[in-house]
């Protein structure tokens, strides 16, 4: 009976170990994707933040703030600037 005793002991305490071994073991894989995760969102938001530096706005009339232009306001611009940008007629000589 003694004997019997001993060896339930002994396949009751290999059981506790493994299934202790197999808890950790399990861990430790979800354990390293939970860390890639956070070691891969901290690379985005330093890679985010590092575009950011030194940026300076700056306003044109083609980024303004302006939500609307009427369209007599829009063409004139336009005319105006078309004419600005034409260089003048070169007459040959000869």
């Amino acid at each position: 009976m003694m004997v019997f005793a001993g060896i339930l002991i002994i396949l009751i305490l290999f059981y506790v170990y493994t299934f202790i071994k197999q808890k950790k073991r399990s861990r430790k894989q979800s354990n390293a994707v939970e860390e890639f995760k956070r070691t891969y969102r901290k690379h985005n938001l330093q890679k985010k933040s590092e575009e950011f530096d030194g940026y300076t706005k700056f306003i044109t009339k083609y980024n303004s703030s302006v939500d609307f232009v009427e369209k007599e306001d829009f063409i004139k611009e336009a005319t105006e600037t078309d004419e600005q940008e034409k260089p003048k007629k070169k007459q040959l000589q000869f």
